[in-house]
């Protein structure tokens, strides 16, 4: 008969049960990570929009192409877009409605175009819909454009067709840091530009080339808000821009805190340039009788994640763009304050989960804030 072996000492089998755990809690972790990312790639690869919905444009950077109809589709959504003959989106009768009705055209980027929505769904088409007194609504947003080339737009599109009233949307995720830029943080095409000479705008990269110089790096919106050294980010910020996981648990756990040192004066550029912008856009709708008004909407991360590193530059940004237009004299409707207010408590969500868009009771609700914000003067 073969010896028995003696009992493992109870202080080892501990361990050995410790070290267990901590290897299962690890394999848990990675095999956790590993997910998130196959699911984050497999939504990236998703998003799929039929080709031709822009052209180049040598003075705007790109426009859309006039008559296009097509298909957007992601893991989010399914929707469908067509473009009027003047290259704009053609989600309702404008400008093929009677030319005496007076008209607001509305320009913005990708969440006043409506990427997510069909043509019935825009806060454009509601705001059309809702208007009393023959007033009529356009929607002149091209997605991708910054305050530039919406004031560049403006002047060159919009004001010539003798608009009662022109209504920017700007969007607070990145609108005012891709003014600074030739390049876009999330569109990679060539754009105008201006810079600051004191109080002057001088226009730059026009004509606009057809592809963005070798030398202009691709950046990210938390290295363009936190600077380019890494070392000096939050550490919660550093560890969200390597694992998923970690910023879903960020998030989610994570109290709001102080914005991170240094933020505000980086969005200062950014505040100034934008200033001027919606300036000369006052003046050159005085110019040619045309009221002017702004509209500062943000992300659902402002909404819904008040504490998180975009929630934070996006209300900076915001009370410095109220700031400015307000000192210019120019009408702003906080519709950012208004969706963080209530989307929370919304019963149908008003952002996509993953494309970050509205969805189409998120544009009903920015339809509604603008309605009521425009009634109180009687310019509906």
């Amino acid at each position: 008969m073969a010896p028995s072996s003696p009992p493992l000492d109870p202080r080892k089998r501990r361990v050995f049960r410790l070290v267990t755990l901590a290897l299962l809690g690890f394999l848990g972790l990675a095999a956790a990570e590993i997910g998130l990312r196959w699911q984050k790639a497999r939504i990236d690869a998703s998003d799929v929009l039929d080709p031709g919905l822009i052209r180049p444009d040598p003075e705007l950077g790109w426009s859309l192409t006039p008559y296009w109809k097509g298909r957007h589709q992601h893991h989010d959504f399914s929707a469908h877009y067509a473009i009027s003959a003047l290259g704009l989106r053609a989600d309702t009768a404008w400008p093929n409605a009677d030319d005496r009705r007076p008209v607001t055209v509305v320009v913005g980027d990708s969440f006043t175009f409506g990427f997510g929505v069909d043509d019935t769904s825009t806060f454009v088409r509601h705001l059309d819909r809702a208007a009393p007194g023959g007033h009529a609504f356009g929607n002149a947003a091209i997605p991708g454009y910054s305050t530039d080339q919406q004031a560049l737009q403006v002047a060159r599109q919009i004001l010539p067709l003798r608009p009662r009233r022109v209504l920017l949307v700007a969007y607070l995720g990145n609108d005012l840091l891709d003014n600074l830029r030739p390049v876009p943080l999330q569109v990679r095409l060539p754009k105008p530009y201006f810079e600051v000479h004191a109080t002057n705008l001088v226009l730059r990269n026009v004509p606009v080339p057809t592809r963005p110089p070798s030398s202009i790096a691709a950046s990210g919106l938390t290295e363009v808000v936190l600077g380019p050294d890494r070392s000096q980010w939050p550490w919660h910020v550093r560890l969200e821009q390597q694992s998923e996981l970690m910023r879903l648990l960020s998030q989610a756990v994570l109290p709001s805190g102080a914005p991170p040192a240094g933020m505000e004066q980086r969005l200062g550029p950014a505040l100034q340039l934008f200033d001027l912008l919606i300036e000369k856009v006052r003046r050159d709708c005085a110019a040619a009788g045309s009221e002017f008004v702004v509209a500062l909407l943000a992300g659902r991360s402002h909404a819904l994640q008040p504490g998180s590193l975009p929630a934070q530059y996006q209300e900076s940004l915001r009370q410095g763009a109220l700031r400015a237009a307000s000192a210019r004299g120019i009408l702003v409707i906080d519709v950012a304050a208004a969706v963080r207010t209530a989307a929370s408590a919304a019963g149908t969500p008003w952002f996509f989960p993953h494309d970050g868009h509205l969805t189409a009771a998120g544009h009903q609700a920015v339809a509604d804030i603008l309605i009521r914000e425009l009634a109180p003067a009687g310019r509906s």
